[in-house]
């Protein structure tokens, strides 16, 4: 593939992965989290865009309840991850061996995510 070719292919791809306007990427901002292998399925989640991990507040020990935020980067335990097939194609996230991430009160778009000991987390 000529030079020109490749330019005009990686062009035309870009146009597919970007917004279509200004207004619907207000609306709908993407978050596109990456993840890096660290120890056989245990993984740290970045947002492709802000390079933060998702965290679990507080940093030490685990406790239900505790709020998961996105922060900087630590590569620490409590910024490690587990996926364990449920099924269907969905995944139950794990943290610390015994917890789960789970929604606080809701299950509606914008409903924050905490650290959880089984409920939530079907």
């Amino acid at each position: 593939m000529g030079r020109h070719a490749l330019a005009a292919a990686l062009m035309a791809l870009l146009a597919l992965l970007l917004p279509t306007s200004a207004a619907q990427a207000a609306e709908n901002p993407a978050i596109i989290y990456t993840t890096n292998f660290h120890n056989a399925a245990i993984y740290e989640l970045r947002a492709a865009v802000s390079w933060k991990c998702l965290d679990i507040r507080g940093g030490g020990a685990p406790q239900e309840g505790a709020c998961i935020q996105t922060f900087d980067c630590k590569n620490a335990l409590h910024q490690r991850f587990t996926f364990q097939r449920t099924g269907g194609g969905t995944f139950t996230v794990g943290a610390f061996g015994t917890y789960c991430l789970g929604t606080q009160g809701g299950t509606a778009p914008g409903t924050p995510l905490v650290l959880s000991n089984g409920w939530g987390c079907a």
